[in-house]
């Protein structure tokens, strides 16, 4: 075909020379050159074709023709506002995202803790708790209370306020307050101090969601911790709120350890709220 068409090529240059279809002339020639003309168009487009289809054959030569490319495109501008906005506000909705999951902030409003009797008092958002022992027990056992003022509701124009009770072992020591739902209930965690060497934890969980302010919400035990997890535990705990998680973290005792001075290390968990269960803490 390529050699078919540099022929035809070079007739129609020729004819051209002499005149062409446009020139006075014979009207056998005319008519030779014209259907010279339409043979050396009709070929260059197959060739073009062939061309394309088998262009693997000639990798040394473009297979495509050049032709402006139409493709839409954006400005460098464009791409480096765009980038910079990114840049700025990803950071800010993560932290704004952060703040929402965030539990509130516990305000104290009384803490008394003088020894013969532990009463706390809180502001959480719009919940106020109030945390005491019984009046008039022993520290070592007895009961706490523990009442939730919830504010008004749509229908309502006072407080609502839901007071529960509790048996104890041991001395109130610390209240903690997470939000891990977000609905800006805070659960409340008690824990409780046993008398004695030992030392060990019990501690409470009150669980009151948004949906449930009619009722008297639910009380979890906390302190049992895994069977597997329990090896080398004597008591000695440790529970703390760090961000969003509850840990507990107590001394590991070995074989021939005294009471007073564990060997084997410590031991972090962290409460699955999900499962309701301790975990080994992935950080440690």
């Amino acid at each position: 075909i390529d050699d078919f068409l540099s022929r035809t090529l070079r007739c129609r240059r020729i004819c051209i020379e002499l005149g062409g279809p446009d020139r006075t002339g014979p009207r056998q020639d005319q008519k030779n050159c014209k259907d010279t003309n339409d043979h050396a168009g009709m070929l260059t487009g197959v060739s073009d074709l062939l061309q394309f289809a088998f262009c693997t054959d000639r990798v040394q030569e473009p297979c495509m023709p050049s032709e402006t490319d139409d493709r839409p495109s954006l400005p460098a501008v464009t791409i480096l506002i765009l980038f910079l906005s990114l840049l700025v506000v990803t950071p800010l909705a993560a932290w704004r995202w952060a703040q929402q999951l965030a539990s509130p902030t516990a305000e104290v409003i009384t803490l008394e803790d003088d020894g013969d009797r532990f009463r706390g008092h809180w502001r959480v958002g719009e919940v106020e708790y109030l945390v005491e022992e019984g009046i008039d027990e022993a520290r070592s056992t007895g009961t706490l209370t523990l009442s939730v003022t919830l504010p008004p509701g749509k229908d309502e124009s006072t407080d609502v306020v839901i007071s529960v009770e509790a048996a104890r072992d041991g001395s109130i020591e610390k209240v903690l307050f997470l939000d891990p739902e977000g609905d800006r209930i805070s659960k409340v965690f008690i824990c409780i101090r046993s008398a004695g060497s030992g030392s060990y934890l019990q501690m409470f969980q009150y669980d009151l969601s948004i949906e449930g302010v009619n009722s008297e919400g639910t009380w979890s035990n906390l302190t049992a911790i895994p069977e597997h997890l329990s090896n080398g535990y004597m008591g000695h705990d440790t529970i703390e709120r760090q961000s969003e998680m509850l840990v507990r973290t107590f001394p590991i005792y070995l074989d021939g350890d005294s009471n007073s001075e564990p060997t084997g290390g410590t031991r972090s968990l962290i409460w699955d709220f999900r499962e309701g269960r301790w975990k080994p803490d992935p950080r440690q």
